[in-house]
């Protein structure tokens, strides 16, 4: 009779969660960063959503619950509805830096 080998996950959902709190805080500052662009911009719908987004990263981030789900891999609850939150506030920090450069090629 053949025994399951027993999986040691070590350190590595730890490394995972500190790895994407690290990004979810970059991606928040690349936000703020957006949002002071787009005042000087004169954009200001830009610059209220590029600074609620920052908000928005920085509070799932430190959530509690957030954060012990993106390092529950150990424990056996499932990661992903944190991570793709974050994944989410990813993209549209991505969406928000787009539309800054239409905006900055098409005003003179």
């Amino acid at each position: 009779m053949t025994r399951e080998p027993v999986r040691d996950p070590g350190l590595q959902p730890e490394r995972t969660a500190l790895a994407w709190r690290r990004s979810a805080l970059a991606a928040a500052g690349v936000a703020l960063v957006c949002s002071i662009t787009a005042v000087r911009a004169g954009v200001l719908l830009v610059a209220v959503v590029a600074a609620l987004v920052a908000g928005g990263i920085v509070v799932a981030s430190l959530l509690p619950v957030v954060r012990s789900r993106m390092s529950a891999g150990a424990r056996g609850r499932h990661p992903w509805p944190a991570l793709a939150l974050l994944a989410a506030c990813v993209c549209a920090v991505s969406v928000l830096g787009c539309a800054l450069a239409v905006v900055g090629a098409l005003l003179p």
